[in-house]
């Protein structure tokens, strides 16, 4: 290892938060040949809590959260597809392709967690909380579609393409939760269950969670039929036509998204669904306050520069991580 080498790259790292910034370039290490350009990221200067940070580190891009970033010990991201290329895929966690399990060792690496085992969920769409209290899932996946833990030296983390991802601490940091919510999940309400399995299990105080709602499928792209949106209960996260039944004007679909006009305005016929508000207000219900809530506005299908998304690439998408963990 040239460590001259390592020294000077560590200088070149860029760690750069987007708030009112409309256009930002970041460059990939190696120099110009894999420009990052990274346009409109989260650019509403008037709403911060919308924000994430923005950081690449060994020629993978991903994300922080500001809130997160200020307890002690904790290590996490929410992935992005760049790496070297726009194809950096982290799942899924059995896959046999060699380029994913590598991709997993560097992107927890790089976020600050080397050599760190990952615990696998299968995920199934559930609302099923798995008590993570020794590091047997990271060989053998364990069904569910969130976990909590006070173990340290490990990685928590949810795989989605345009479902949402939570993660969860304790202000003390040494109580975690990372929390995959589909429109099944956020269904059966897994954000509240979470919150509910860590006061139960470690005895927290809800008031002192920060809690991290990473970029999903927005309001804007999300269409769903009258059945779907008959099992979502909260009536805020549910969209009709142009304007929502509380008044509200849906999002028009961001920047970067592929083969639309921002412009476009939602569908009259069929409800669009706001799962980052479902989540965040279960959440809000399990006693977390609105302050200590954070909520990224990135659309994964709008933003096919940033995210890997199953409703604008089907089957053949590749896979997001977000991932928490607790510094030994």
């Amino acid at each position: 290892m040239d460590f001259g080498l390592v020294a000077f790259l560590a200088v070149l790292n860029l760690t750069f938060c987007i708030y009112s910034i409309e256009k930002a370039v970041a460059e990939s290490l190696d120099g110009v040949a894999n420009p990052v350009v990274l346009n409109d990221v989260d650019a509403d200067a008037r709403n911060h809590i919308n924000m994430l940070q923005v950081k690449r580190q060994d020629q993978i891009t991903f994300l922080h959260s500001e809130l997160l970033d200020r307890l002690p010990g904790i290590v996490h991201a929410f992935s992005t597809r760049r790496g070297e290329r726009n194809d950096f895929s982290l799942g899924p966690a059995n896959s046999p392709n060699p380029m994913v399990q590598m991709n997993r060792v560097r992107f927890v690496a790089a976020i600050g967690g080397i050599g760190w085992p990952i615990i696998k969920l299968k995920q199934v769409h559930s609302g099923i909380v798995v008590d993570v209290d020794d590091t047997s899932a990271a060989g053998e996946a364990v069904e569910g579609d969130a976990a909590v833990t006070q173990l340290a030296g490990v990685m928590l983390a949810v795989q989605t393409a345009d479902c949402v991802p939570i993660l969860i601490s304790h202000t003390d940091g040494k109580s975690i939760a990372a929390v995959h919510a589909g429109w099944r999940g956020t269904a059966v309400q897994i954000a509240h269950t979470t919150v509910v399995r860590m006061i139960d299990k470690f005895h927290v105080d809800p008031k002192k969670l920060i809690a991290s709602i990473g970029p999903h499928i927005g309001a804007c792209c999300y269409e769903v039929g009258e059945d779907v949106a008959a099992q979502i209960e909260d009536d805020a996260a549910v969209i009709r036509g142009q304007r929502g039944q509380r008044g509200q004007t849906p999002r028009p679909r961001q920047p970067g998204a592929e083969g639309s006009d921002p412009s476009d305005p939602l569908s009259p016929q069929k409800p669009r669904l706001d799962l980052g508000t479902a989540n965040r207000r279960q959440l809000m219900r399990a006693g977390i306050p609105e302050s200590q809530i954070e909520t990224s506005s990135l659309c994964t299908k709008c933003r096919a520069d940033l995210f890997h998304s199953y409703r604008r690439d089907g089957k053949s998408m590749g896979h997001l991580l977000s991932a928490i963990g607790i510094t030994p």
